[in-house]
């Protein structure tokens, strides 16, 4: 009920700042922006996806290539991408996202740590489980240093590293998954069992 109040409202303001400011200035990019979150809440990521794509395409002719909003909407539309599944335009919104980030904010700022996650959850997903753990184990390592105590954020990172360590020795890659097995499916089972024990 309150995403769809936040819909209109924020649909209203749109429409006043179009009058009044014009398709292309940067505030209203700022609304397409907050429009896309709202849909993102209602679970309707194409409309999301439209939202945030508007909000990037006036940022990148106002803005300088390299600005943090820009950095934002990449980020956000590499999440929209997750959510429907399309893990390759996902890991190239979040690469980009990071690049700026680490260029504005350094390699160990707590905000880089995120990008970091996010990649590494994309990863996974792909089926490159080296590459997840390394991303997962890059974000763990700068929260534990940056943040004390340790937050929720950093065991999540590692429960990443874990699973992806797990998943690496039990799950062929992303775009063999459901091909036909053979006899392998017992051997899997031993070696992760085994891949555990070490973990712990």
């Amino acid at each position: 009920m309150l995403s769809q109040q936040g819909k209109e409202f924020h649909h209203r303001a749109l429409n006043i700042q179009l009058k009044k400011l014009g398709p292309e200035h940067v505030h209203v990019a700022t609304s397409y922006s907050k429009l896309g979150s709202v849909y993102q809440q209602l679970g309707e990521f194409e409309q999301t996806k439209e939202f945030h794509d508007r909000a990037l395409n006036i940022q990148l002719k106002k803005l300088r290539p390299e600005h943090v909003d820009i950095a934002t909407s990449y980020s956000k539309l590499g999440s929209v991408y997750e959510q429907l599944g399309e893990f390759e335009q996902a890991k190239e919104f979040h690469d980009r996202a990071l690049n700026i980030r680490l260029k504005k904010l350094g390699p160990e700022h707590v905000d880089v740590a995120s990008f970091y996650s996010h990649l590494g959850a994309v990863y996974k997903q792909l089926g490159d489980f080296e590459q997840a753990k390394d991303f997962y184990y890059r974000a763990s390592n700068i929260r534990r240093k940056k943040l004390k105590p340790a937050p929720a954020d950093v065991s999540n990172a590692l429960e990443g590293m874990i699973t992806a360590e797990q998943e690496s020795v039990a799950l062929p890659p992303f775009s063999e998954r459901n091909k036909p097995s053979g006899g392998m499916e017992q051997n899997q089972h031993r070696r992760v069992r085994s891949k555990r024990c070490r973990i712990l």
